[in-house]
């Protein structure tokens, strides 16, 4: 069941694609741009990337790096697992096997691309300019 927004779901095309949604949706939505606060603008948000990026950093800080990772792993896997539990019952409404078709890996390919075109461009920008 889906719960339109008032207003905002009558608009003519994006309407109905955007503003027309299962509950679990918008929470995801709002959820994104709360993770994503979190991660640009806390400290925790600074211990992940720099678990990322800098673990020796990490290390001589007094943080546990392989703690930080650790814990960004399980919370990734948690967030993957809501999102196929999100497609397989409320998306289709009932378990189908093979519902994605392969898109896991195209995710797949797309990181990978997406590690390339990050490494052309550190060396195309010393220093983060």
């Amino acid at each position: 069941e889906t719960v339109p927004i008032p207003g905002l779901a009558e608009l003519p095309i994006v309407g109905p694609a955007l503003f027309d949604r299962h509950p679990a949706v918008y929470l995801a939505v709002a959820f994104a741009v709360v993770l994503s606060l979190l991660y640009r603008r806390t400290h925790l948000g600074l211990t992940l990337r720099a678990a990322g990026d800098k673990p020796a950093a990490l290390d001589s800080a007094g943080v546990d790096g392989v703690r930080a990772r650790v814990g960004a792993d399980l919370c990734t896997g948690a967030f993957a697992g809501l999102g196929g539990a999100f497609m397989s019952e409320v998306g289709a409404g009932l378990f189908i096997p093979f519902l994605t078709g392969g898109a896991g890996f195209i995710g797949i390919v797309l990181a990978m691309l997406a590690a390339v075109a990050g490494m052309k461009r550190s060396y195309t920008q010393p220093c983060g300019m």
